[in-house]
């Protein structure tokens, strides 16, 4: 047996070929029209008496059923809104952020340095660097300033971004716009544990009628990503606010990105106008800090070519891609490749995707993020 597994930043997915099967964090749901009531007839007939009585109790079993789901909906919006504003560090006027971060770099670690000035959403900083690879991005005024070493965000740095929970690229393991988005909606609240710790975790059906989840810690009320294979911890105060010290990123038990925060503080804004001058020589388009997300209105899944299945080959592609103000994927480079074959298969079914516009104070902009596939033989 065979399977592709996609995975999206803007909207984890899961497929599996052949046979469409549910994978851990995701539920498939069965829609009403797959479900069909037959009449009765000859010696099965109930009298009208009692025909009207088993539709008053399916009326009120619909109705509680109704009840319950919105209170669950109402519930899993506040926990969610809680979590975030008890962690939105960008609520505060000003604060400066620097880390020490390790990032594994197909093998070899790789030690850097991250730093961010805030000075509120229409005036920030932002800078990475380590040893061949330099990045500052600031933003003024709903426009964004970027200049990078290289023509395009590097998987190694797309991870970085993803680790820290926040940014302007789309991602799916922000800790801000977590809640459901467009035609998004609560379906349930579960208790469980997500990384050894007791956790409340709110079901999300998307559009395209996958389910992702948001947890909440259940004693700390912050957000939890342990089910994203993200570990944060070392969490102090900010003003008003909580953050993690240490953020950690993990596949297969192997270290990706360690992010330790070495300084993180709060005070009056910054009065020096040079440090948010614009990059030179830097490139520009609208956007800011933690766009609202898309969602993904239509999904192709990719197919395994027969000449890789054939050969056993197997891997992880990513495509670095811009997702633009239509929600429409394009500017495709390959940042991580499996084989010609497997990469060339993503990169034609991912073209063909589509979301709801990206979103800055209500506006459409367009997004960079890095679109992962992976190709998996199952035997």
């Amino acid at each position: 047996m065979l399977s592709v597994v996609a995975v999206q930043p803007l909207q984890e997915r899961h497929i599996n070929s052949p046979g469409r099967k549910p994978r851990v964090g995701e539920r498939m749901t069965e829609s009403p029209e797959g479900r069909h009531l037959r009449p009765l007839t000859g010696a099965r007939m109930i009298r009208p008496m009692k025909i009207r009585a088993a539709v008053m109790v399916l009326a009120v079993s619909f109705a509680v059923q109704s009840h319950a789901s919105s209170d669950a909906a109402a519930r899993g919006k506040d926990l969610i809104e809680q979590a975030t504003a008890k962690m939105n560090i960008f609520d505060l006027p000003s604060f400066r952020m620097n880390a020490n971060v390790r990032i594994d770099n197909f093998g070899k670690p790789l030690d850097g340095t991250y730093s961010l000035s805030w000075n509120g959403p229409d005036q920030w900083r932002e800078e990475i660097r380590f040893s061949g690879y330099s990045e500052v991005q600031r933003e003024s005024e709903g426009m964004l300033y970027l200049k990078r070493s290289s023509a395009f965000m590097p998987y190694t740095i797309f991870q970085l971004h993803s680790t820290l929970g926040f940014g302007s690229t789309g991602f799916a393991t922000s800790f801000f716009n977590r809640g459901p988005q467009g035609h998004e909606s609560i379906k349930a609240i579960h208790e469980k544990k997500v990384g050894g710790i007791k956790s409340d975790c709110v079901e999300i059906q998307t559009e395209l009628k996958f389910s992702r989840e948001v947890c909440i810690d259940a004693k700390t009320g912050v957000l939890n990503r342990a089910g994203q294979h993200l570990l944060d911890g070392d969490f102090a105060a900010i003003g008003e606010k909580v953050f993690p010290r240490s953020l950690v990123s993990e596949r297969d038990g192997k270290r990706l990105v360690e992010i330790h925060v070495t300084e993180l503080r709060t005070g009056e804004p910054f009065q020096s106008s040079l440090l948010f001058e614009p990059p030179q020589p830097s490139v520009s388009r609208h956007g800011c800090m933690n766009p609202t997300p898309g969602n993904k209105i239509k999904d192709v899944a990719p197919v395994y070519p027969m000449e890789d299945k054939m050969s056993r080959k197997q891997g992880r592609v990513g495509l670095y891609a811009i997702v633009d103000e239509s929600g429409t994927p394009q500017q495709f480079k390959n940042v991580l490749s499996a084989s010609p074959g497997l990469d060339q298969s993503a990169q034609d079914a991912i073209a063909k995707w589509r979301y709801s516009p990206a979103t800055c104070n209500g506006s459409p902009v367009a997004v960079e993020t890095v679109v992962e596939v992976v190709y998996e033989l199952q035997y």
